[in-house]
């Protein structure tokens, strides 16, 4: 039995991945959550063997404090959830393998270049891969909307859109683009002997996670996410986020773990996340696994209510 350890354990993917361990890894993994808030506050809490309240990632001890739960527990396995986590354990962490400790975050090399947008752009341009197109300040016209973005941010946190004569400064932090239609698909793939992808509409979103989704089917993206992976080292599961502008598909975000809205995938048959279990514990991923519902129109999510109590672990 390998021990797991989780982070972010208050979110809806920790939620998503303890149970499906218990429900098809009950006996591979020992499940450890963390998270910087009390255990009865944190719904997969009640899901694991032990809980571990952590510093903040902001927190100045915080990478000393995760190394020393690490090597404490003897733990086997980290699955980062928070994005920042990826640069920090990476894959090639020097740090983990010390403790032998292996991450499930890509190398360090892919969270640098992928996760920052400025450098994202850069190499999907030099690699005649889809992207959306930067604007440099002094090319703003003024009645023209626009999109600020954090360069080094995830998802829609920080996104502003604004009209040019709105900006005027900006910050070195920050980078200028143009802004696409409104519709958003979510790339979930898995990335192993085989790669499987899935298709997602976010129909919609609350506090940045798809509550509501639609299947689909895109040649075009599915063949951009093929010729991706075979450029980069990237993660056994992950996922990407496309937007349309000047009538293509162009990759707006690399998110390089589960994401929080992957159980819709799993809902409707496209069990990337057991996929991505059974790898850790080296056992065959079947093909059946991604054989999704067809019939399926829409998935939605609601939400489950948990009394919780202060003596759960």
């Amino acid at each position: 039995m390998k021990k797991i350890l989780i982070s972010a354990g208050g979110t809806a993917t920790a939620w998503h991945i303890t149970n499906l361990i218990n429900q098809y890894f009950k006996d591979d993994f020992e499940i450890h959550i963390c998270d910087i808030n009390d255990n009865y506050l944190i719904p997969a809490s009640t899901l694991c063997y032990k809980f571990h309240k952590v510093p903040k990632i902001t927190d100045t001890n915080y990478i000393e404090e995760m190394l020393k739960l690490m090597e404490n527990e003897e733990i086997d396995i980290f699955v980062p959830l928070i994005d920042f986590d990826l640069e920090i354990f990476p894959k090639d962490s020097k740090e983990l393998k010390k403790i032998n400790v292996f991450s499930t975050a890509p190398e360090l090399n892919t969270t640098l270049v992928l996760s920052n947008k400025k450098k994202l752009e850069d190499f999907l341009k030099y690699n005649n891969l889809p992207y959306v197109p930067s604007v440099k300040i002094a090319n703003i016209k003024k009645d023209k909307e626009y999109v600020l973005k954090p360069i080094q941010g995830f998802g829609s946190r920080g996104v502003e859109v604004k009209k040019g004569y709105e900006i005027n400064n900006i910050s070195e932090d920050f980078i200028i683009q143009e802004k696409c239609e409104p519709t958003e698909i979510t790339a979930e793939v898995f990335n192993g002997e085989k790669l499987y992808i899935f298709l997602r509409q976010r129909v919609e979103v609350k506090s940045g996670v798809c509550t509501k989704m639609v299947p689909m089917r895109n040649d075009m993206i599915e063949k951009t996410i093929k010729k991706l992976v075979n450029l980069i080292e990237m993660p056994t599961a992950f996922c990407i986020q496309f937007m349309k502008y000047e009538e293509e598909w162009k990759i707006i975000d690399c998110n390089l773990r589960l994401g929080a809205g992957t159980a819709l995938s799993t809902s409707i048959g496209f069990q990337l996340t057991r996929a991505f279990l059974a790898t850790l514990c080296n056992k065959v991923v079947k093909d059946e696994w991604f054989a999704y519902n067809k019939d399926v129109k829409a998935v939605l999510r609601v939400y489950k209510e948990i009394n919780m109590y202060d003596n759960n672990i």
